[in-house]
């Protein structure tokens, strides 16, 4: 057997298939199934469940439409210190750029 003929053989999950999947295929299979109107289903079905009290939703809500703090938010014990030495500004660090 040649070696091109063991490399067709192969099983998938030794890496050696002939075609592998790419991000982009699975991409693109997700945008033809999930139109616009399903997305935007998808999407007031989490504000009626953030409005209802579901915190995953209101993550997931806020992770889009907010996105994470650019900030470090201190440690307990750096806030404790900081009260414990009289000082009232702020331990947020400012982001690095």
């Amino acid at each position: 057997m040649s070696k091109d003929q063991d490399t067709q053989n192969e099983p998938l999950l030794r890496g050696r298939s002939k075609h592998r999947r790419t991000q982009s295929d699975y991409m693109a299979a997700l945008l033809d199934r999930v139109t616009i109107d399903t997305w935007n289903e998808i999407v007031e079905a989490a504000v009626d469940a953030a409005r209802g009290g579901d915190a995953q939703a209101r993550s997931w809500l806020a992770s889009y439409l907010v996105g994470k703090p650019e900030v470090k938010a201190p440690t307990p014990l750096a806030v404790v210190i900081q009260r414990i030495n009289g000082r009232t500004s702020s331990l947020m660090s400012s982001p690095t750029r």
